[in-house]
């Protein structure tokens, strides 16, 4: 329904104006641009990309997420190398703020196995209010990557005293549990109306895991989704950890240098699977966080620990980490002590701050990190990577562009099909055929 053909494609070093978009470097001959890849520091708490997991959204749906000044210029990222399967994408990151540290993190992009049927429809930053810019987060939404279904609905009423049930204790050892994953209780929309659906048990196969129900806030109205099937641990993709640019002390850049073309990042670490056992979060909106998030400054702000969630509402992608790991009643024991000392400042909570080639003193804490393999710059795969990339972030532009001009008014009660635009052809370039096309007779 929706062709919203902008001209959205980026002349070369052009620097988009709306936060979110990713200025395109211009091309330097068949090689490529010649990067320059920025010094950065590898944070070990920080959240992770909403695209690789998210949980559902806690009894504030709303709450206060907006900060007061506009986020820095979108980072070019280049991954670090392929994904695990030809059939993952790449999907850019983008910035989050720490309101403790009053800095910008740069949340790493992903490689991510699509849930199928399902197309990723990125988020962008928006000025909401005078002196307040809020994340509209992105979605998995069905379709194919290119054209999306979506409906905008009200805010989903709060909880309250909604019973959803708690998570009953499976036995690993007893063969009927083999396979069941507790579905948690929230609000499903019908078409016209908000219904609570109970928590149940539900049984899947080996490599699935259930997504519950979320509703994802917007300027013009909620996106919900009801819930659906996706893919466990190991046949996700790869999370890499978090940046944050060197600049001698300096805030991060508001502006892009002289040669944007230049500049880029690339992650240098992986989440540690360990670590959504050890130290996972969620805040009232679902989003996962990894690392050191024990101080009274996130407890105030409504940051609870995943696995306590997990216990008294369920959550399906920790239930099914905890599953794979095995754990027995003395290693919970002991992570939950370990837990209450951390929150009680008696032991030491996972470093911020990782210095991949720093060797672990005996004792210490284990890094929330693990060193990723690095882009070798002979590597005759690195052009066509980085092409890729490129290719990637132009399509996602005119996506984000166009779903921001869509959502400037109010769309509660309304279904649409969002189509991402057509890059502008230039008139010099001749269209050329893939192996797929034909040329038609004139008439």
């Amino acid at each position: 329904m929706l062709g919203l053909f902008l001209g959205l494609l980026l002349s070369p070093g052009q620097v988009p104006t709306a936060p979110g978009l990713i200025a395109i470097p211009s091309q330097d001959g068949e090689g490529g641009p010649k990067l320059n890849f920025l010094e950065v520091e590898t944070l070990g708490r920080g959240p992770v990309h909403e695209a690789y997991a998210a949980a559902g959204a806690a009894q504030n749906f709303s709450g206060n997420h907006w900060v007061t000044e506009p986020p820095p210029a979108a980072l070019l990222e280049i991954p670090p190398g392929l994904g695990t399967t030809p059939t993952q994408i790449w999907i850019p990151g983008y910035w989050e703020r720490d309101p403790e540290e009053n800095n910008w993190i740069w949340v790493s992009g992903c490689w991510r196995e699509p849930p199928i049927g399902f197309g990723w429809l990125p988020g962008y930053w928006t000025q909401f209010r005078a002196n307040q810019w809020r994340r509209v987060g992105g979605v998995w939404s069905r379709g194919d990557g290119d054209t999306f279904s979506l409906e905008y609905t009200p805010a989903p009423p709060q909880q309250g005293s909604m019973n959803g049930g708690t998570p009953p204790r499976l036995d690993p050892r007893d063969g009927r549990s083999k396979g069941l994953i507790f579905s948690p209780a929230g609000w499903d929309w019908s078409g016209n109306r908000y219904s609570w659906r109970p928590g149940r048990l539900e049984r899947f196969a080996e490599s699935q895991v259930w997504q519950e129900q979320r509703q994802t806030w917007t300027p013009a109205g909620y996106i919900p989704s009801d819930g659906y099937i996706d893919h466990r641990l190991g046949a996700r993709g790869i999370a890499y950890a978090p940046l944050r640019p060197v600049a001698s002390g300096a805030a991060p850049r508001r502006n892009p240098v002289a040669d944007p073309a230049t500049e880029a990042v690339q992650p240098a670490a992986v989440w540690n699977a360990n670590a959504w056992i050890e130290c996972s979060w969620r805040d009232r909106t679902g989003n996962y966080y990894l690392g050191d998030y024990y101080s009274n400054f996130w407890k105030n702000s409504g940051m609870v620990p995943a696995r306590d969630a997990r216990r008294r509402n369920g959550d399906p992608w920790l239930q099914c980490i905890e599953d794979q790991s095995a754990l027995d009643d003395a290693t919970v024991r002991q992570l939950a002590w370990q837990h209450t000392e951390r929150l009680r400042g008696r032991q030491q909570p996972p470093a911020r701050q990782i210095k991949l080639d720093q060797k672990i003193p005996a004792g210490a804490p284990q890094p929330t990190v693990l060193p990723a393999g690095r882009l070798n710059l002979n590597d005759p795969n690195r052009d066509r990577m980085i092409r890729m990339v490129l290719d990637g972030l132009d399509h996602q532009n005119r996506l984000v562009r166009a779903r921001m001009e869509l959502e400037r008014d109010k769309l509660e009660g309304k279904r649409l099909i969002l189509k991402t635009p057509q890059a502008e052809k230039r008139k010099e370039e001749p269209e050329e055929l893939t192996p797929f096309q034909t040329v038609k007779p004139e008439k």
